[in-house]
């Protein structure tokens, strides 16, 4: 077929669509089912996009209740150890009397401060507990907003999308537990005269460990909101 040919029979197919095109029954198909059609599927699109974002929302949210009882558990420990830290440090030179009047008011400073930090720190401990996470729901979630399958989830080695949430999930369980070593840790310090050492409050062991953890659970908590908002 020549190029005049093939120009000519687009160009008669050209016609008999623009001429098609101008039919009534044509016209009633495109009004009543080809653009209801688009309009669903665009609508259908924005839903969805609209509840990953709403999920990208909620995520920070969930993060930032986290950090704020961690937090208020944490200054809790800081502020007792500011005010009972000639208490708790033990002087190279001390009397036996003085051993004793020291010991006495500093058990019944911690005793008031038991009460009410033991209960916080158990509920704290429950709500975000190695048994079940918030993160934890983040993989079937990811399948209801349809960024990957059930299967690939089963599978966890198929789709990239599904691969990275796992892997951002235990990246932040395992900052979470972290940071609940860190609590237990300062808390352990502040009860036991013979552990007391101010320099491991400030250094790395205690504060320096928090700071560090607080940064990666923020970048981490950013991978996870990628991860909705592909």
């Amino acid at each position: 077929m020549s190029d005049d040919d093939s120009s000519k029979s687009k160009d008669t197919w050209l016609k008999r669509i623009a001429e098609w095109s101008r039919h009534p029954l044509a016209l009633l198909l495109v009004s009543s089912v080809v653009i209801p059609l688009i309009i669903y599927r665009l609508q259908a699109r924005n839903a969805l996009l609209e509840a990953r974002q709403r999920k990208a929302l909620a995520i920070v949210a969930s993060d930032a209740e986290f950090e704020g009882q961690l937090y208020s558990l944490f200054m809790d420990l800081s502020f007792f150890n500011s005010n009972n830290g000639t208490l708790l440090e033990i002087p190279k030179r001390e009397t036996e009397d003085e051993k004793k009047k020291r010991e006495d008011e500093l058990a019944k400073r911690r005793a008031d401060f038991e009460k009410e930090f033991a209960n916080r720190y158990t509920d704290f401990s429950k709500l975000f507990s190695d048994q079940h996470l918030w993160v934890d729901d983040l993989p079937v979630e990811g399948v209801v907003l349809q960024l990957f399958t059930a299967d690939d989830v089963r599978k966890q080695n198929t789709n990239q999308a599904s691969v990275k949430l796992m892997k951002d999930v235990e990246a932040y369980r395992k900052n979470v537990a972290d940071c609940r070593l860190v609590l237990g840790r300062f808390h352990d310090l502040l009860r036991d005269n013979g552990k007391y050492d101010p320099n491991k409050v400030t250094g790395d062991w205690i504060t320096g460990t928090y700071n560090r953890l607080h940064i990666e659970r923020k970048l981490i908590v950013d991978e996870l909101v990628e991860d909705f908002m592909p």
